[in-house]
Formats: structure tokens, sequence, C-alpha cells
């Protein structure tokens, strides 16, 4: 995905500033795909530090040459980077985990990169009413 629309951002930054994180802080969007919602945790946490990350190669190659001044990383790439084992103080994923083919795997995965103190936010598709996808 490029894009998503202008309000589900807006509501996705509104679900983040209300959970009451610290001023400061390191983010992780996993599953980042072309780091569209990279923006939006960077817009709702100004002074946090912003990564993204995803199994897809070309994802990662768009995500770069669209947001350079970020980070991100190719994921399940079987290593991860000793400098971000449980080095984030947010996990953020959007229609991610329905994609997932082996959810332990995934989860075990997510679970490196948590701080013994760590928020996670997880949003899915949902169509009903008055959910986010409404």
């Amino acid at each position: 995905m490029n894009e998503w629309k202008d309000d589900e951002k807006t509501r996705v930054k509104e679900i983040i500033r209300n959970i009451n994180l610290p001023e400061k802080g390191h983010a992780l969007d996993f599953g980042c795909g072309n780091a569209v919602f990279v923006e939006v945790l960077a817009e709702a946490l100004p002074g946090w530090t912003i990564v993204g990350c995803d199994v897809s190669n070309v994802a990662i190659k768009n995500a770069k040459r669209r947001y350079p001044q970020y980070t991100f990383f190719v994921s399940a790439s079987g290593e991860i980077d000793a400098s971000l084992v449980h080095s984030f103080d947010l996990v953020f994923t959007h229609h991610v985990l329905e994609h997932v083919s082996n959810m332990t795997k995934t989860a075990e995965e997510i679970n490196e990169y948590l701080k013994p103190r760590t928020d996670i936010i997880h949003i899915l598709p949902c169509g009903n009413k008055e959910s986010l996808e409404w």
C-alpha cells in the first residue's frame, strides 16, 4: 500500500496521542511496507525516534527512498541486529498480523524488539460499525 485515507491516518494519530506515551522514546513500525504509517507515527510522537521494518526488500527500498530521514531494515532475515534487541518503547502494526503465516515466529520476533515495558498497538482490519475501518 502506498497510501491510506487522511481520516484513517488522523484517527491513528489520535489513538497514539491518547495513550499517554512519554515525550521521548523509540517506536518500531513492524511491517511498515512503504512506510505510510512511519510518517503518522512521527507526527503523533514528535520527540521520538521512528524506525520501520518489513519482510519485503522492495518495500524497504521504497520506504528509504520515500522517507530518507527515518531508519528502515528488513526483518525476518534470520538475525536481529544486536543494537535493536530490546530497544523499543512502542511497537506498532497496521494491517500486518492478518498476513502472517506463522504467528508464533512473528510474536517471537516482535518480542526481541521489546523493552521490559513496551506499549504495543496492533490495528487489524474490521468493517464492523464504529470500528476504525468503518
